[in-house]
């Protein structure tokens, strides 16, 4: 079926409002390969409106989140480097970025991806945003006063709906205390950590709406979880003194495996998987436990992991890194809505252009040829 014969069975085209209506019950996925069917497919699933509309429904809010597998190789002269970024849940890439190589991937919030420089360089800006459903990117301008110890991160504000690139001053901030930043009204607390020991990894990821710590001390590794917001809400005292981090899980690791962790200076990381496997990595190990029919409640003793991986070790000659990343939730928004509005006059080139590219392109695929715009009598004359 050709795109024209896609939009009606007898030749006649589906409204655009009848092709939104449509598009609005199907997920992220679908939507993008829908937009390959025709241009009046594409110019439906283009509209940001339609984006806005669509992040909202309830296909999109209520999938499940999703892995991302983020992996970046330096060229031969460390001038750039090449993001690529895979959906671990689909076992499919997505797309790839080149960046300066100063960036790293500071935080992944909902279907966007937050990269910031580890050193200060003023030829590049200081944050770039990144939706890899779409390949879009946005690089943002760099806020007055930027330096290399303020903290960027990406944010989002369930109540609101607003999304921000909160960019905190990092002076004089305390190592043993965690900030939270209110996206919505601005607001920022600090919160206690929990006491650990000065030698101890710790990896933070979101378990089931809360912040979750992983700490690694020595052979043995604990998931501890803050307080519900509600309870941080009522918390107005900065010291937090009565604030207690619940023991979950406890598990011990192969003392082998920590050994060789701790002389090579081994990546840890650790998320939740299709919202029910527990996932911590250690160097080329990857432990799994199944959370299904657990709740919430702590468990000082130490369990037993449910499965362990070895996982393929990456080639020496390549100079390549990678981590997962959790919590990844595919929409269609575009990285533009961190932009400011534009104005009036902007406003109107844009609508402008995208009506003129349209117009000529829905032209196009009704595939008129010379014949069918050519005059009569010259069409004769020709023949003749």
């Amino acid at each position: 079926m050709t795109g024209h014969d896609a939009n009606s069975a007898d030749g006649r085209e589906i409204p655009a409002e009848i092709i939104r209506e449509i598009l609005l019950r199907l997920p992220t996925r679908d939507v993008t390969r829908c937009s390959a069917v025709s241009w009046r497919w594409f110019f439906v699933v283009k509209n940001p409106t339609f984006r806005k509309l669509h992040a909202a429904s309830h296909a999109v809010v209520a999938a499940p989140s999703e892995l991302l597998l983020v992996s970046d190789r330096q060229d031969k002269h460390h001038c750039v480097v090449e993001a690529s970024i895979a959906n671990v849940s689909l076992a499919k890439p997505m797309c790839c970025l080149t960046l300066s190589p100063e960036y790293r991937l500071t935080n992944v919030c909902g279907a966007f991806l937050c990269f910031a420089p580890a050193t200060i360089n003023r030829e590049v800006p200081p944050v770039v945003v990144c939706n890899p459903a779409t390949g879009e990117r946005l690089a943002l301008p760099r806020p007055p006063g930027y330096g290399l110890d303020d903290l960027v991160a990406l944010g989002f504000s369930p109540t609101t709906k607003d999304q921000a690139v909160p960019v905190n001053g990092g002076h004089g901030r305390r190592t043993h205390r965690m900030l939270v930043i209110d996206v919505a009204s601005e607001m920022h607390c600090t919160y206690r950590l929990p006491r650990i020991e000065a030698n101890a990894s710790v990896n933070a990821f979101e378990l089931r709406g809360r912040l979750c710590l992983a700490v690694n001390t020595g052979s043995k590794v604990q998931f501890r979880v803050m307080p519900p917001l509600d309870w941080l809400d009522a918390t107005t005292n900065e010291d937090n003194t009565k604030l207690n981090w619940d023991l979950l899980y406890s598990f011990d690791l192969d003392s082998e495996k920590v050994s060789c962790g701790l002389r090579s200076n081994a990546p840890r990381a650790a998320w939740l998987e299709d919202d029910e496997i527990l996932c911590y990595r250690l160097g080329d190990t990857l432990y799994k436990y199944g959370t299904c029919g657990h709740s919430l409640i702590a468990n000082k003793e130490p369990m037993q992991w449910s499965q362990r991986l070895i996982l393929p070790p990456t080639p020496q000659k390549i100079c390549r890194r990678w981590a997962i990343y959790s919590g990844y939730r595919s929409n269609l928004l575009s990285p533009l809505i961190f932009r400011p509005p534009p104005s009036e006059e902007e406003e109107k080139i844009i609508q402008f252009e995208n009506v003129l590219l349209e117009t000529l392109q829905l032209n196009k695929s009704k595939g008129l040829s010379a014949a069918d715009i050519t005059d009569e009598p010259a069409a004769k004359r020709i023949c003749s």
